[in-house]
């Protein structure tokens, strides 16, 4: 029977199996476990629950307490980091990633070493003070959410986003210190909790699209 399940009919399978099924139905016989590439992609992986240490180079989705080793995820494209205490390096992330999430009260690390072909990142915590202006030129979407005792000084102006920006999501940043321009492709911009929004006014890009706060 497994010798009609061409792999062209077992993605057509898959879609219709939750994660358990559909890694069931791939174990039924070793002819299709090249198929299993159809499912890295497709769910989020816990690193801390992968037992096989061969499947790690095809895993797209990640989410993690620790970035060790994370490196050799070589098809890496979403990582999510969900660690209250963690406050590591992160200059040597996987080079396909393409989203990134860090929810950590710990987190202030500097963000000047990201993967060139990042276009989501999310910071969500309680510690972070560090400057966003050294992201890289990929990005599309940016979310941070700061600390009520953010530092507000030069390093922390929002003087270099990258021009492609197109979605800024900001909460407790502090706009007495006035950026000098916005991206100017910018579409969508949220300010939570924000001081000093009045600054803005007169300054919206023309390209704005929504703006909430």
């Amino acid at each position: 029977m497994e010798h009609y399940l061409h792999p062209d009919i077992v993605s057509h399978i898959l879609p219709y199996l939750n994660k358990k099924s559909s890694f069931n139905f791939l174990n039924t016989t070793k002819l299709l476990s090249p198929c299993r590439k159809f499912l890295y992609g497709k769910y989020v992986f816990n690193k801390a629950k992968i037992m096989d240490h061969g499947i790690i180079k095809y895993v797209k989705i990640l989410e993690c307490v620790n970035i060790n080793n994370i490196i050799n995820y070589k098809n890496l494209i979403s990582l999510t980091i969900n660690n209250k205490i963690f406050n590591n390096r992160i200059d040597n992330l996987p080079a396909k990633l393409e989203s990134l999430t860090i929810i950590s009260d710990k987190f202030n690390r500097p963000l000047d070493n990201l993967p060139k072909s990042l276009i989501y990142l999310k910071i969500n915590g309680k510690s972070f003070e560090q400057s966003l202006n050294k992201l890289p030129t990929t990005l599309k979407t940016l979310k941070i959410y700061f600390c009520d005792g953010y530092e507000y000084d030069e390093e922390s102006k929002l003087n270099d986003l990258p021009d492609g920006l197109r979605v800024l999501q900001l909460d407790n940043y502090d706009f007495s210190i006035m950026p000098n321009k916005f991206s100017s492709g910018l579409r969508e911009l949220v300010l939570k909790n924000c001081h000093d929004i009045n600054q803005l006014y007169g300054h919206w890009p023309l390209s704005l699209e929504k703006i909430d706060y």
